[in-house]
């Protein structure tokens, strides 16, 4: 019965992270189509966090 009873939690939980998921998907588009929101390329992003990454190595972010 435990089992039965930490399958239907994980379910929960999975559901409660796919909703928050969806809203954070459908928040960004909202962002996207109003002007407020731009997306990058994969090697602008990659380069970015590249340059975070670097920052953070050398205390300055």
């Amino acid at each position: 019965m435990a089992t039965i009873h930490f399958r239907i939690d994980e379910e929960a939980q999975n559901n409660t992270n796919d909703n928050w998921l969806e809203q954070q998907i459908n928040q960004a588009f909202s962002h996207y189509n109003e002007g407020n929101a731009e997306f990058i390329n994969n090697a602008e992003m990659t380069q970015q966090m590249d340059t975070l990454k670097m920052l953070a190595v050398r205390g300055k972010l």
